[in-house]
């Protein structure tokens, strides 16, 4: 006769509980910058996501986000775009209108989860491709591959030229996205990153910004 077993697979992950938040930052289209201390012993990999909860509301309720500092870096960040009930609430919470700086809310971590994006380096030409909200893992990415290239990390690996595309219908809601390539580009002193943005909507016939993103 056989026996059947019920076997529980369980993921290792990880619990920081009550970190503190550095600093938070309001931006175009609805999007906050949280900044926040990253314990000493959190290793994780560019392009990997996190689950979020904030001790200012129900402590239990988490929201998956791509992490969007660099490994590299001593920090965690997240940008988060407010568009359901606990985004709203989180980027309303820290708007400096309501704000009040005797409150030290904590946020509340789960992971790192996920697989990155860590095979660029095995070839000699990457290429990459992002598309609309799917562009979030890149600022972390993109900034790995820029330090590690800079700072003779990468030394010696096969690769010799990443390319970039970004395909998105507008810059709108990505504001803050461009800003980070602007910072990636000057940090790229080997030129071993090159970007190419593709707009493929046009939102007003005299859309400035967007016509000199579709000639870059």
């Amino acid at each position: 006769s056989y026996r059947l077993f019920d076997v529980q697979v369980v993921s290792l992950r990880t619990k920081y509980m009550a970190l503190d938040v550095i600093e938070t930052e309001l931006l175009p289209s609805d999007v906050i910058r949280v900044k926040f201390y990253r314990p000493p012993n959190l290793k994780y990999l560019s392009g990997q996501w996190v689950r979020l909860a904030c001790t200012a509301f129900k402590t239990e309720e988490f929201h998956s986000f791509t992490l969007t500092s660099a490994p590299h870096e001593n920090f965690l960040s997240c940008h988060i775009k407010a568009q359901g009930p606990w985004t709203w609430k989180l980027r309303n919470y820290f708007d400096p209108c309501n704000y009040n700086l005797e409150d030290q809310p904590k946020i509340r971590l789960e992971g790192p989860f996920g697989g990155g994006n860590q095979d660029w380096y095995k070839f000699e030409v990457a290429v990459m491709v992002g598309g609309g909200i799917g562009v979030t893992p890149y600022a972390s990415i993109l900034n790995d591959l820029v330090f590690g290239t800079s700072t003779n990390r990468y030394s010696g690996v096969a690769c010799k030229k990443v390319y970039f595309l970004w395909i998105c219908p507008s810059h709108r809601h990505f504001e803050w996205f461009i800003d980070v390539l602007r910072d990636v580009e000057k940090k790229d002193v080997t030129n071993v990153l090159e970007i190419h943005i593709f707009i493929t909507q046009f939102f007003h016939k005299f859309d400035l910004r967007t016509t000199m993103l579709v000639s870059v």
